[in-house]
């Protein structure tokens, strides 16, 4: 597999330390076919020593998937390694996903990534089945000793054929940031290609979730836009009860974090109701190009919100006792 190039694109914004750190674990690599991409969305441009073999694009900030689309126009690869800057790879990562790859070439595939300190950080991302996604940390029976089904994949670092991507036409940029992954992992599935987590195959991701307000409506309006996008008419006419409960929730919890929280959900029902148009034209765009039902990533998401990201014990165990059994019902209906 010496003769099998790999394409790592990497995007950079405000995390120099770490990047570095990223840049000296690919420099360590066993497998030595590489080319590394660096796309740099800072507004100042950023120098990279030239013992590190790195093609720097500098480019206004337009957004993580709009950085990783830039980075492969560039990308002379058979396959594909798209990295967040603050990750770092172990010797031999790119080496065990090539060997991945050549028994699953229809596959994408998400490394195991570890915390800093060594814990298990995900496997991938888990979806409630309203769209609102968390880190995967517990999976099905292995498809073999190497890799799992997941539901989702987690941006952290994707790895996958040139040609998938292609046929995928990359990222949506629309997203800016957040939930582009989500998009990329449905998309894929509805045009039949297998997500994976690598069992075998950590990385570390150094990165800790936290929340602002202008997070908080990255999030639900691309949330909306996953929705409305993606998901068939049927579907979201089947879902309105289990929305409206999700909706509910996530003004209750902007009441409750104050007003710039508040303010941000209400952007996004301004930003709902003043894009009708652009979001019926990507809704159509899209529905004529997939090739299966939504049962296909509904049959792996999950009922259960992920109120321990947000708030502690055990008032997190007594919110998920009370919304589970209503999206266990509606989930019936789908």
């Amino acid at each position: 597999m010496a003769n099998l190039r790999v394409s790592l694109l990497v995007v950079h914004h405000h995390q120099e330390k770490k990047l570095l750190a990223c840049l000296e674990s690919i420099q360590k690599q066993n497998h030595t076919n590489l080319e590394i991409i660096l796309v740099n969305t800072d507004s100042n441009p950023l120098a990279i020593a030239a013992d590190f073999l790195v093609q720097v694009h500098n480019i206004p900030n337009q957004g993580y998937a709009h950085a990783l689309n830039h980075a492969s126009t560039f990308a002379q690869g058979d396959y594909f390694l798209l990295l967040n800057a603050d990750t770092e790879l172990f010797a031999d990562t790119i080496s065990k996903l090539l060997e991945i790859i050549q028994d699953y070439p229809q596959a994408i595939l998400n490394p195991k990534t570890l915390t800093v300190n060594g814990a298990l950080d995900s496997l991938g991302n888990q979806m409630h089945y309203t769209g609102i996604t968390s880190r995967l940390t517990s999976f099905e029976v292995p498809l073999d000793a190497r890799v799992c089904a997941i539901p989702v994949l987690s941006g952290a670092a994707i790895f996958l054929a040139r040609e998938v991507f292609i046929a995928l036409h990359g990222f949506d940029p629309d997203y800016f940031m957040y939930f582009e992954d989500t998009d990329f992992s449905l998309r894929a599935k509805l045009l039949g290609f297998e997500l994976l987590g690598c069992l075998n195959c950590p990385i570390v991701h150094d990165s800790v979730f936290s929340l602002n307000p202008e997070k908080f409506y990255l999030l639900e309006r691309n949330r909306v836009l996953l929705l409305f996008k993606i998901y068939q008419t049927s579907t979201l006419i089947k879902m309105l009860p289990a929305l409206s409960l999700t909706a509910l929730i996530t003004f209750g919890f902007a009441f409750i974090k104050g007003f710039d929280y508040l303010k941000a959900w209400f952007r996004v029902l301004v930003w709902l109701m003043t894009q009708p148009t652009w979001l019926l034209e990507k809704r159509n765009a899209f529905q004529a190009q997939r090739l299966k039902s939504d049962q296909v990533f509904l049959v792996s998401s999950t009922i259960i919100l992920p109120f321990e990201a947000l708030t502690k014990q055990p008032l997190a165990a007594v919110l998920t006792n009370l919304t589970t059994p209503f999206y266990q019902l509606f989930r019936w209906f789908l």
